[in-house]
């Protein structure tokens, strides 16, 4: 991870390596031109881990935005912080007494920062609470996502579209990414298109304009996409 994260900063501060390079090789010079690319697009830099000589680069000086190369940074964080064992936990505690599968109290979640709590997972963790004894309850179902201290934060501040599952604003009891997944069935018989929702929240409506119709879709209607997110 070392090796891998020096060379990612040199992205940003090539100059802090004192070494000539040579002239980008032509293959990657085929592949910039492939994608239609200027060069002054492009910036790399390659770095010897051992000697922290730069090997090869293109641009090394230029500021760019780091988009998903970032993620490298974040990853190499969390395993010098936490350590590559570590596992974060979902609780769930009771608040009140537990008499042959009823609950007379409440049902509290605890979050514990699970990025891949994915339905699947979810309500194999439903399903461990019911064979705990867990089948009624008489109170509330309380949700502490307090394991993440989070100033508010404009969900669509980065492109204008808060709905998109990519907006999403980090919570320490995401399920199944904070987003939903929109199925489109049609049904000749009737003529009806369906759109089912999973999961379905209770403050979700629909609204669907979508038509039946024989032959293929054309125009913008053969790019459609339906995206939303949700927040527990």
């Amino acid at each position: 991870m070392n090796r891998v994260v020096l060379a990612l900063l040199g992205c940003a501060s090539a100059g802090a390596w004192t070494a000539a390079s040579a002239g980008t090789p032509a293959s990657v010079t085929q592949v910039i031109a492939a994608e239609r690319l200027p060069p002054s697009a492009v910036s790399f830099v390659i770095v010897d881990p051992d000697s922290g000589r730069v090997v090869l680069a293109q641009n090394p000086d230029t500021p760019r935005s780091p988009a998903s190369t970032i993620k490298t940074v974040t990853t190499f964080a969390a395993l010098d912080l936490l350590g590559p064992a570590y596992t974060w936990h979902t609780r769930a505690l009771v608040r009140g007494v537990l008499d042959g599968g009823v609950l007379d109290g409440d049902l509290i979640l605890e979050g514990g920062g699970d990025p891949y709590m994915t339905l699947e997972r979810w309500w194999s963790f439903a399903h461990a609470l019911r064979a705990r004894g867990i089948k009624t309850i008489h109170g509330d179902i309380v949700i502490d996502n307090a394991a993440f201290s989070l100033p508010p934060e404009d969900a669509g501040a980065f492109d204008g579209r808060p709905n998109r599952a990519y907006n999403v604003i980090p919570d320490a009891l995401m399920v199944n990414f904070q987003s939903i997944d929109f199925r489109v069935v049609p049904d000749a018989a009737s003529g009806r298109v369906d759109i089912i929702a999973t999961p379905a929240p209770p403050n979700l409506a629909i609204e669907n304009h979508v038509r039946f119709a024989a032959g293929r879709c054309r125009g913008a209607a053969a790019r459609s996409l339906l995206v939303s997110s949700w927040r527990l």
